[in-house]
């Protein structure tokens, strides 16, 4: 897919958007030959009857003691602080960060929990800070103002709407801070209005157009906001029908770009069925993106962390979904295999107590506004079993300004995938899968891609029946040396010709044939636990082969010390063993029996 422009040409206009005066703001906000006081006690009173979505104020009631103490903590950091605004030292993209201001949020948090004026005053000062800066700010972006672009308009917006809402009758913020404020809403909402006149795909326009709506519902009185809920209103049916694929993922293809487009929407849909009278969130793709996260979870409730993004915790977002959306099961959790073609992915799905998951990516290179937020790599999976992550890829990075963003979080490197030595995989890897059985005690999945000069199949088959595995083959067409990869959480033991991750539960690694190399490299990547990832070193075991053949079982454990699995290969297929099983795997059939030879189970797909 075809990258557009990042934005339209500058239109920022001195007046109307980036010094609106004092006269101008007034009648901007249908307040023509008001005091601001009175614009306040406006404001304070329609965000009472209209509160943001999602209120502070509610939001405050959600928190449990630790999180406030920690939020409060925050705030009470930014009392004394002072913020350089024009520092090249934020990093080229972390200077674009900075000035989305959302670090302020905590003061927001703070004043409400305690009525401590101190938290408004600071703000304040912040705000002015960064009001005095934005005529003087400079990135590093080519064509893209720091200030004036749709991820800052959007972000401050989403700040500054509740900021409104929660210090409008605070006298510990000046009038002139207030003015400034509002200012920069009513600026950015003409200059959003102006700028996506004209569908944009990826996730800068869809956020920057649904905000539109919630800027008008609290400034209800300008003027122009009838234009701002029209022009919201037609760039989100058209991202809705237009930028996510028929299976309901994002076009992007990254579960946490997913997640923030899919936020985006909710807050829409809600101010404007209360506000505006529309209904976005009847719109069937507003469903089906509800239900491609829940598709994408595993049983611990995370979404891996694809492409560029974080690790993903979508039962917040899908419970949110239900409340919009009643009686819709939005949030229901998956519990069967699926193949979400569109947006390229495969998720095989045991319902043993081992609760396994692997996840395939079998999907295309997307472009983007700025930068493609896709990796380098394709038919690479994450499994997890036992409630753990056992085998895992390291996603995003923690900035875009990391060292390592190139030459490991976007190489295949960092994916558990294979890898042509000597060569770079192209952006047009034409990936497909081939196959797909998702049903049954064994399950299939066959994909390929030509992001290199000699096509890669990976077959992946999945015996769901417990003790379960997965037996993943590899061919390289033609044959050629190539780089066999998987990343775990814990270091990799050796074990007699196979490999095991340290700890428990733990990953077995079976190669049918002796590597003609092994090695093991460390690098970083996130892990998820506890409702939270983090990131750490995650360990690589990469084996080598002349002729890019591989054929390797993976097995999980639930504690250390298990009997070892055993992979050996038959003239029609495999055997496979733990010493409580025996399983025989051939073209279509699989038969389990006990080590006496009793059978226990059989199973046949088409070949």
């Amino acid at each position: 897919m075809r990258a557009t422009p990042v934005e339209r040409p500058h239109h920022v206009d001195t007046a109307r958007m980036r010094h609106i005066s004092r006269p101008h703001l007034l009648a901007g906000l249908g307040a023509d030959g008001a005091a601001i006081d009175d614009v306040r006690r406006r404001l304070a009173r329609r965000a009472a009857a209209h509160p943001p979505v999602w209120d502070p104020r509610r939001r405050l009631e959600d928190l449990d003691a630790a999180a406030l103490a920690e939020e409060i903590s925050a705030a009470d950091a930014l009392l004394t602080r002072r913020t350089d605004f024009l520092s090249p030292q934020a990093a080229r993209s972390g200077l674009y960060g900075l000035h989305y201001l959302g670090w302020m949020r905590p003061l927001i948090t703070a004043h409400l929990a305690t009525g401590d004026d101190r938290y408004a005053a600071a703000f304040a000062r912040h705000f002015d800070d960064w009001y005095a800066s934005r005529d003087h700010v400079v990135g590093d972006w080519p064509g893209l103002d720091v200030v004036w672009y749709s991820l800052g308009v959007w972000a401050r917006a989403t700040l500054l709407v509740p900021a409104v809402a929660a210090f409008a009758e605070s006298d510990a913020m000046p009038d002139d801070t207030m003015a400034a404020v509002l200012a920069t809403l009513l600026g950015g909402a003409r200059w959003a209005a102006e700028e996506h006149d004209a569908f944009r795909p990826g996730n800068w326009q869809l956020v920057c157009a649904g905000e539109l709506l919630h800027v008008a519902g609290l400034l209800h009185e300008a003027p122009e906001a009838p234009l701002w809920v029209e022009t919201g209103r037609a760039r989100l049916v058209e991202h809705l029908d237009r930028d996510f694929y028929a299976d309901g993922g994002h076009l992007e293809r990254s579960p946490g770009y997913h997640a923030l487009c899919l936020e985006a929407l909710q807050r829409a849909a809600v101010v404007a069925r209360r506000d505006h009278g529309l209904d976005i969130a009847a719109h069937p793709t507003f469903h089906a993106a509800h239900r491609w996260l829940a598709e994408m979870a595993t049983p611990a409730g995370w979404v891996p962390p694809w492409q560029d993004s974080g690790t993903v915790w979508p039962g917040e977002a899908l419970a949110r979904g239900a409340g919009i959306l009643p009686g819709s099961g939005v949030d229901e959790p998956a519990g069967r295999s699926a193949h979400l073609a569109d947006s390229g992915y495969v998720v095989l799905r045991g319902d043993g107590p081992s609760a396994a998951y692997l996840a395939l990516n079998a999907g295309p290179y997307v472009a983007h506004e700025l930068e493609s937020h896709s990796h380098l790599a394709v038919t690479d999976f994450v499994l997890s079993a036992w409630g753990a992550p056992l085998a895992v890829e390291a996603g995003g990075p923690p900035t875009y300004d990391d060292p390592r963003y190139q030459d490991w979080y976007r190489s295949p490197r960092s994916h558990n995938t294979l890898t042509l030595d000597g060569h770079v995989m192209s952006e047009q890897r034409d990936a497909a899968v081939d196959a797909a059985v998702l049903a049954g005690p064994v399950q299939l999945v066959v994909a390929h891609h030509d992001g290199y000069p000699l096509r890669v199949t990976r077959r992946v088959l999945f015996v769901a029946a417990e003790p379960c595995y997965w037996l993943v083959s590899d061919r390289v067409d033609g044959e050629a040396p190539a780089t066999w990869s998987i990343l775990a959480p814990r270091p990799w033991l050796p074990e007699a010709g196979s490999f095991r991750t340290d700890g428990a539960p733990c990953l077995s690694v079976v190669p049918a044939d002796p590597p003609d190399e092994v090695a093991v490299e460390e690098g970083p990547g996130q892990v998820p636990g506890d409702g939270a990832a983090r990131y750490q070193e995650l360990t690589a075991l990469r084996l080598r082969s002349a002729t890019g053949s591989f054929d390797v079982l993976l097995a999980p454990g639930r504690e250390a010390g298990e009997p070892p699995w055993s992979l050996r290969r038959t003239g029609e297929g495999w055997i496979v063993g733990n010493g409580q099983v025996v399983d025989r795997l051939a073209d279509g059939s699989w038969e389990r029996r006990t080590p006496s030879g009793r059978l226990l189970a059989s199973a046949q797909w088409p070949a």
